[in-house]
C-alpha cells in the first residue's frame, strides 16, 4: 500500500484545472442539452468481464479535423487513443454510466493519459474531464 501518486497520475491541481474547463466547454457548447437515452447501456447489457482502468480526459477541439477522417462536432461521440485502429469500438465505464464508442483520432500526448474522450462522451458519461475511467476493447 502506498500513499503517493502513480506514475503519470495528474496532479489536484491538473484534475481542477481540467474539470473547470471541460464546465466551461458544458456551457459554451450546451453539452448537457444533449440526449443521450439512445446511446447509453444499461448495467444488464454490459458482460461480465474484466475492465482496465485508465487515466482519460476530454478534448473539445470542435471543428478541427480528426485523424480517423472528418472534423469533430459538438454531438459526436467518440475517442482519442495512440494506438488503437480507428474504428475500434471501445466501452467505456464511469459511475453506474457506460457508453461504447469507435476510435476517432490520435492522442492524448500528454504523459499517463491513454484516452481523450470528445465532449459528448465525457457529458453522456458523467465524466469530470480528468481521472480514472474504466475501459475494455468491444
Amino acid at each position: 500500500m502506498t500513499s503517493t501518486p502513480a506514475k503519470g497520475a495528474p496532479t489536484d491541481a491538473e484534475v481542477r484545472a481540467a474539470i473547470a474547463k471541460f464546465q466551461l466547454a458544458v456551457a459554451r457548447y450546451h453539452l448537457d442539452q444533449l440526449d443521450f437515452s439512445g446511446v447509453l447501456l444499461s448495467p444488464g447489457q454490459l458482460p461480465p468481464g474484466v475492465w482496465n482502468v485508465s487515466i482519460a480526459s476530454v478534448y473539445t477541439d470542435y471543428g478541427q479535423g480528426v485523424a480517423c477522417g472528418g472534423i469533430l462536432q459538438v454531438p459526436e461521440l467518440g475517442v482519442a487513443n495512440k494506438t488503437l485502429p480507428c474504428g475500434t469500438e471501445v466501452t467505456f465505464r464511469y459511475g453506474n454510466r457506460a457508453l461504447r464508442v469507435p476510435v476517432i483520432d490520435r492522442g492524448p500526448y500528454i504523459a499517463g493519459r491513454e484516452w481523450d474522450l470528445t465532449g459528448a462522451t465525457a457529458e453522456a458519461l458523467h465524466f469530470p474531464g480528468l481521472g480514472a475511467i474504466q475501459w475494455r476493447i468491444g
